[in-house]
C-alpha cells in the first residue's frame, strides 16, 4: 500500500532588504578602497561606522538617499581637493543579477590621479530627499569649495532594487 502526499513549500525572499544591505556593505568596500589607494587612514570610516551605517541602511531603505561623496579635503581645511560621488538609483522592478562594485577600477584610477599632500582630511558628505528621516549624529553641511578640473566614471554596481555610480571628480590645487 502506498500513501501519497502532497507537500506545498513556500519561500518568501525580500528583495529590498537583501538590496540595502548589499548597497551598504559596498559603500564601505568602496570606503575602504578609496582610503587605501589615496594613501588616507581608514580611521575616520572605522571610528564612524555605526553612524554612517545607521544612515546609510536607513535611507537607502526609505529610498532618500540621492548621493554620497567621500570629500578629500586640503591640509589646511579651507577646499576641496577631489570628490568621489556615489550616485543612487532605485528601481521598483528588482534585478536579480549581482553587480560587483567597482573596487579594482578605484585601484586603477588611483594611479593615474596626483598624489595628495600630507596632511588631508576626508570625510564623508550625503545628500537626501528634504523628507528623509534624520539619523542621530548626521549634520547638516555644505560642500567645501571646489574647482573640479577633471571626471571618470566608473561602471556602474548594485543589486536588487539599488544600483550605484561612482564619478572620480578631480579638482584644481
Amino acid at each position: 500500500m502506498a500513501t501519497i502526499t502532497k507537500q506545498r513549500v513556500g519561500v518568501t525572499v525580500n528583495v529590498m532588504e537583501k538590496s540595502v544591505t548589499y548597497m551598504s556593505n559596498s559603500l564601505f568596500q568602496l570606503g575602504f578602497k578609496i582610503t587605501k589607494e589615496r594613501g588616507l587612514s581608514p580611521d575616520y570610516l572605522v571610528d564612524n561606522r555605526d553612524i554612517l551605517e545607521r544612515g546609510f541602511f536607513t535611507w537607502l531603505s526609505e529610498q532618500s538617499l540621492l548621493s554620497l561623496h567621500v570629500e578629500i579635503i586640503s591640509p589646511d581645511g579651507k577646499k576641496a581637493l577631489e570628490r568621489w560621488d556615489l550616485k543612487f538609483d532605485y528601481s521598483a522592478e528588482p534585478d536579480m543579477r549581482v553587480q560587483k562594485p567597482p573596487v579594482e577600477e578605484v585601484k586603477e584610477v588611483s594611479r593615474r590621479l596626483r598624489t595628495l599632500p600630507e596632511g588631508v582630511t576626508y570625510r564623508i558628505v550625503v545628500e537626501t530627499k528634504p523628507d528623509a528621516s534624520d539619523i542621530e549624529g548626521w549634520y547638516e553641511t555644505d560642500f567645501f569649495p571646489f574647482s573640479q578640473t577633471n571626471e571618470s566614471s566608473l561602471p556602474g554596481w548594485g543589486f536588487g532594487n539599488i544600483f550605484g555610480k561612482l564619478l572620480i571628480r578631480e579638482g584644481s590645487w
